[in-house]
């Protein structure tokens, strides 16, 4: 018998949902179908959401403007036609697929014999529900109900899954089922047991909105003993700088491109986060079992992160300017697992269950 062959539209914006593409390859290959990714967003759509990414108020803006029927539709009719022109580059048999998947709100499905369209974020933006539309939806997260019911979608087309995250976080929430495991990847990255460590995490273009808050770090916690990680991604500027600026500081280390197997590492590793922006980190943190200090995230889309983490009880919102946000953390950072420990585990459980119910929700389709 052949196998279903399943294709998954995806574009780069951040990289949460070329992310989330990836482990849907994953898992679809491992439950027995054909998929492919293609990357088919306009480069000129990644070129304006970095420069979105350092003017926040002017994203939060665009965001809620742009956050109805009439201009979701403008925002999406302008690269229909170039998507299609690259699909049709990248794979000249696309419309013989048995599945469309799409992760990106601007990549519509509307080719394929089964099109469906996954709304990532728990705040739905209405650019993922205007025509031309998908004949399924898979959401996340559980609060989207509002938001396609207003779009006139039925609600027997959308289909509550949970989040994917990539394939070796599952295997990083099994083997922290095991009490050493967090001191062994401790040892591993030179950081001694009872030392906390503590993971700053942002997508590579927002990380620069850690940079005012080295030195308060720096300063407040010069007698505790505690390092701060900071994830640069790809931001290769961010790390140099602030590698250079602080290289004397034993108290940071500055981590440039890290590979999924280091990422699982690192969190595994860490005591808690600090985040400057959430989405897909705030999924891997769940299976990590970290709990998260919200210092900063993106207005607008990722207001709805907040809101998942604090009603889990896996995290909070730390408010204030950033020597005010700093000062709260090293009150609160020595009851981190006494407030979050036990929310944390059964967050694991629920996250760990989204593979299975995306299976059936395709099987079904």
């Amino acid at each position: 018998m052949l196998k279903k062959r399943v294709l998954i539209l995806t574009g780069k914006a951040g990289s949460g949902h070329l992310t989330v593409a990836q482990a849907y390859q994953y898992w679809l290959t491992k439950w027995g179908y054909e998929a492919w990714v293609l990357d088919v967003l306009p480069p000129i759509n990644e070129k304006i959401n970095n420069w979105l990414y350092k003017v926040p108020k002017t994203y939060k803006q665009l965001f809620a403007f742009s956050n109805n029927k009439a201009w979701a539709r403008l925002v999406t009719l302008p690269s229909k036609m170039e998507i299609e022109r690259r699909i049709r580059k990248l794979a000249p048999d696309y419309k013989s697929a048995d599945m469309i998947i799409s992760t990106h709100p601007l990549i519509h499905p509307t080719w394929g014999k089964k099109r469906v369209m996954t709304l990532m974020d728990p705040i739905v933006h209405a650019v993922y529900l205007v025509l031309p539309r998908a004949q399924h939806y898979i959401s996340f997260w559980k609060d989207c109900e509002g938001n396609t019911k207003g779009f006139g979608i039925a609600a027997k087309r959308v289909s509550y899954t949970g989040p994917l995250a990539r394939p070796l976080f599952y295997e990083n929430a099994r083997n922290l089922r095991k009490n050493h495991y967090k001191g062994e990847c401790k040892k591993t990255l030179g950081i001694a047991p009872e030392t906390t460590l503590v993971l700053v995490m942002a997508g590579q273009a927002w990380i620069y909105r850690a940079a005012e808050y080295l030195q308060y770090f720096k300063n407040i916690f010069r007698k505790e003993n505690v390092i701060f990680a900071f994830m640069c991604g790809k931001n290769k500027d961010f790390a140099q700088q602030m590698s250079s600026k602080y290289r004397r500081v034993k108290m940071f280390k500055i981590l440039n491109w890290l590979s999924e197997e280091e990422v699982c590492r690192w969190m595994a590793a860490a005591d808690f986060g600090v985040a400057f922006s959430l989405a897909q980190m705030a999924v891997e943190a769940g299976l990590s079992k970290l709990p998260i200090y919200i210092f900063r995230l993106i207005e607008g889309q990722e207001e709805g992160y907040r809101a998942v983490i604090e009603d889990n009880g896996v995290g909070m919102y730390v408010p204030g300017e950033p020597q005010n946000q700093v000062e709260i953390l090293k009150v609160l950072y020595k009851h981190t697992q006494t407030m979050f420990g036990k929310n944390l585990v059964n967050w694991q459980k629920e996250l760990l269950e989204a593979p299975n119910r995306v299976k059936k929700v395709l099987e079904k389709i």
